[in-house]
């Protein structure tokens, strides 16, 4: 009976110990010890600088929020000046029209162009009385339009401004201010108000330039050192656009 009980007594410690808790230890999130050998990974996890979170002192801190924040602010204020900037800004066309025809230029023409073009609202072609007075005019419009717009990038220069054909680009108007023998020669009212395939003038051979080119061309594959032979069995082409 004795026996009996103490072999019960042994058998009872036993089941005791295998049933002892596992026991674990954890820091910053990670297992650096166990007694529970059915755990998967190392013992011990080599710890790197990286992995750890840098904890700031309160000046360090309020200097890093403060840095932000002003990036963001700035960052927003720049994004609408450059949308600004970029921005088509418009010039009233009556107003223009008005000023040409107190500077006593002659024939002016208006023509409104469609929009599938990507160029220009409205084209205006002006005839002026001397180069000085073309000049003199083109200086007055340029002047209106640096009154009258915000972002001084957008300000036209005058191209072409010593000779008799000065052109400006105010973003939804194009000035042409042309002397008469010019504005003659070029025929822009038809270029840009019938088209190109109705403008006779862009259809028409040249015939100035091309004896000119008989007259003083070589061609290597002629007989002729003149070249006209060659230059003769050139058929005549149209030019397009």
């Amino acid at each position: 009976m004795e026996a009996l009980k103490l072999g019960g007594r042994l058998a009872y410690s036993l089941i005791q110990y295998n049933r002892s808790p596992v026991h674990r230890w954890h820091c910053l999130g990670r297992c650096l010890y166990s007694n529970d050998k059915s755990s998967k990974g190392d013992r011990f996890k080599e710890f790197k600088d990286e992995d750890a979170t840098e904890i700031l002192d309160v000046n360090e801190e309020r200097l890093r929020v403060t840095e932000s924040l002003l990036k963001e602010k700035y960052a927003s204020q720049f994004e609408d000046e450059r949308e600004e900037q970029e921005r088509v800004e418009q010039l009233n066309l009556e107003e223009l029209v008005n000023l040409i025809k107190t500077s006593k230029a002659k024939d002016l023409t208006v023509l409104q162009l469609p929009q599938e073009l990507n160029y220009v609202d409205f084209l205006l072609i002006v005839t002026g009385r001397s180069r000085r007075h073309i000049q003199g005019l083109g200086e007055t419009i340029r002047k209106y339009a640096k009154d009258r717009l915000n972002n001084i990038n957008n300000v036209p220069q005058l191209e072409g401004s010593e000779s008799e054909w000065i052109a400006l680009d105010l973003g939804n108007i194009c000035i042409h201010i042309m002397s008469h023998p010019l504005r003659g020669a070029y025929d822009l009212e038809s270029l840009w108000g019938v088209g190109a395939k109705y403008d006779i003038k862009l259809h028409q051979q040249d015939e100035k330039i091309l004896t000119l080119l008989k007259k003083h061309s070589y061609s290597s594959f002629g007989s002729d050192r003149s070249g006209t032979d060659s230059l003769d069995k050139i058929p005549n082409t149209q030019a397009s656009i």
